[in-house]
């Protein structure tokens, strides 16, 4: 399914009828922090036993050169110190999270400029598309496929078999972007 703004993907559902997994790899969470349907599907998911938690793929709390040029990036109107303090308010939301729930919430700081932002829960993927744009990543196209996110998360490990889908292929390239971007962040530490 194609479609314009990730409003229409309704990210609060998806997120509170997640069963086992979800992952976000949307560099800054500052829109998510204010906006109480994503806070109340986020924080009732961490609150629920038998799931596998969250995964947070983020910008790191320090502005770096390549993040400073990725911050103007994704927030073309901003000036610098508006996108500094939308990182700043990301990182507070993320650091309520983890003490609200700090063995169920797993935050991965980027190590360089993201892709395009995406968002896992179970076996449906979401991706858009970061843009030299005034259009911000929310209000571009939006992709939503269905897919078996477990068996291509262990290709990161085994390889991709010579006999898969090209559909499995594809959907393949979102799952090991985020992959990639939580095993380059897990060692880091994250203080506050």
């Amino acid at each position: 399914m194609i479609l314009a703004g990730i409003r229409n993907m309704n990210v609060p559902a998806l997120i509170r009828s997640a069963r086992s997994r979800v992952i976000l790899h949307a560099a800054v969470y500052a829109p998510f922090a204010a906006s109480a349907r994503h806070c109340a599907a986020i924080r009732e998911y961490l609150g629920r036993p038998g799931t596998n938690g969250m995964d947070v793929i983020t910008l790191p709390r320090t502005v770096e050169p390549w993040s400073q040029r990725f911050l103007h990036i994704l927030r073309d109107r901003a000036t610098e110190a508006e996108a500094r303090r939308e990182l700043s308010d990301s990182w507070r939301f993320l650091d309520e999270l983890r003490e609200g729930c700090p063995a169920r919430l797993r935050i991965h700081e980027l190590e360089e400029a993201p892709c395009f932002p995406a968002l896992i829960v179970d076996d449906t993927i979401l991706f858009g598309q970061y843009a030299n744009a005034s259009i911000p990543a929310p209000l571009g196209i939006w992709v939503r496929l269905q897919a078996d996110v477990e068996r291509l998360m262990g290709w990161s490990i085994t390889g991709v078999p010579e006999n898969a889908s090209e559909f499995d292929v594809a959907a393949y390239r979102v799952v090991e972007d985020c992959v990639r971007a939580m095993q380059s962040g897990e060692n880091r530490e994250h203080p506050k």
